[in-house]
């Protein structure tokens, strides 16, 4: 005994020594009620075997962590060139300071400037994108009603058409967006534009850009691709159709009837309409309708372009072709000539001898003599 109770002295001056790296509180509020209950369900060697274990998972975790730690620290001090001691055990002091640099000064800044760049790109984006979709969609609504006004006495056969245009309603808070006139505004009044579109902005911006970031996946940067060919167009926002109107002012849209009548019913007033359509273009580019411009050319080149017609409409194009005061040269394939020879002021044969190989024109004048016309086609 005089031995070994010396020895248990030391043991337990050592272990109460160890005990002092702990606070009074966690002693108190926790290691002596975790002792006491183990010591209840568990023998003391059992209760040894199990703190050593645990303090061996423990330490390996700590000196992992602690390997981290400087790691860490170490490739931060490369990347901003900085002097800091990376292997401190004691104290982490300097990058404690770096943190709330970053944290209270720099970020706080950098969060404003990103603001500021935000609002600015925002502000581009109404100025320059949606104000180009704005002037595309107001010049083919002008454009429209100028062909329409081209058309507006033009007969073919029974009917007339005008072509109408609307907004798309798939993407009606769009085209309302684009359309309105606050986008005209500057100064206060413009940012009523923005606070009153700015989510519909955000989704706007967030289609043709989000799937640009890197890790995107192939699906994604395909998607966002569609996105851009489809949002920067401004004819996305626009449903454009055919109004059909016959002799007693009734009037129905080609889509319309594309859906309820036979093929060969919706082919001829859309292949008309088109035709109508081309004409009056070509006739508003001339400005044919000027007094002042009577005496200048309007060139008009067709190939083939009755190819598919009968002879009904054949004549009743030709008449159009007139109407616009065109001068229209026009090729037609043989099958066709009788059709649209007694319709010109003058038809060119072109002949191919293959014997001689060799090639000549003939030209024979209107075959329609007591038809007093203008010579324009």
């Amino acid at each position: 005994d005089e031995i070994l109770l010396p020895n248990q002295l030391h043991v337990m001056e050592q272990a109460s020594e160890k005990l002092t790296a702990y606070s009074a509180e966690f002693v108190e509020n926790v290691g002596i009620p975790f002792f006491d209950n183990a010591l209840a369900n568990l023998s003391i060697d059992r209760i040894k075997e199990d703190a050593n274990r645990n303090y061996i998972q423990k330490s390996s975790k700590l000196r992992s962590a602690r390997e981290n730690l400087i790691n860490l620290r170490a490739r931060y001090v490369n990347e901003r060139h900085l002097n800091y001691d990376t292997t401190n055990e004691e104290s982490n002091e300097e990058f404690d300071k770096e943190l709330e640099s970053l944290s209270q000064v720099e970020l706080p800044a950098y969060k404003e400037k990103i603001v500021a760049a935000h609002d600015k790109a925002v502000k581009e984006f109404k100025d320059d994108f949606i104000y180009k979709l704005r002037t595309s969609i107001m010049t083919v609504s002008s454009q429209i009603d100028e062909l329409n006004q081209a058309l507006k006495d033009v007969k073919f056969g029974r009917d007339s058409y005008r072509f109408s245009v609307a907004p798309n309603r798939d993407y009606q808070e769009y085209y309302d967006m684009i359309t309105d006139d606050l986008l005209l505004s500057i100064g206060d009044t413009e940012d009523q534009f923005l606070q009153k579109y700015s989510t519909l902005i955000e989704n706007l911006i967030d289609l043709i850009t989000s799937a640009n970031t890197e890790g995107s996946s192939a699906e994604q940067k395909a998607q966002v691709l569609q996105n851009i060919d489809k949002f920067t167009d401004y004819r996305t926002y626009m449903d454009y159709d055919i109004k059909i109107i016959n002799e007693f002012g009734e009037s129905m849209l080609y889509s319309k009837v594309f859906k309820e009548k036979s093929g060969g019913e919706t082919q001829v007033p859309f292949y008309v309409a088109i035709i109508a359509s081309i004409l009056a273009s070509f006739a508003q580019l001339y400005r044919t309708n000027k007094k002042e411009n009577n005496n200048t050319i309007r060139l008009v080149i067709f190939d083939e372009a009755f190819s598919k017609m009968d002879a009904a409409r054949i004549i009743e194009s030709v008449s159009l072709l007139r109407y616009f005061n065109l001068q229209v040269i026009l090729s037609t394939p043989t099958e066709k000539v009788p059709n649209l020879s007694t319709e010109v002021d003058v038809t060119l044969t072109v002949h191919h001898d293959d014997k001689s190989k060799s090639s000549y024109i003939s030209a024979h004048e209107d075959l329609m003599k007591n038809r007093v016309r203008p010579r324009n086609v």
